[in-house]
């Protein structure tokens, strides 16, 4: 049924295990708290398609 839509997107969902699809971030004082050479990518591997976005916080 998956291949009835025409997608072939499998190398899409390759390049997701091996890169990650999650991040956790520190956040003090309202800011991103990285380190010095810390940086957050997003990639978009497979089209432009709706995403939702998750946060969820821990602590105060």
């Amino acid at each position: 049924r998956h291949n009835e839509t025409g997608e072939d997107n499998a190398a899409a969902h390759l390049r997701s295990l091996t890169i990650g699809h999650e991040v956790i971030v520190p956040i003090t004082a309202g800011k991103l708290d990285l380190g010095p050479w810390q940086r957050v990518f997003y990639g978009e591997w497979d089209g432009q398609r709706k995403k939702r976005v998750i946060i969820k916080v821990l602590g105060e």
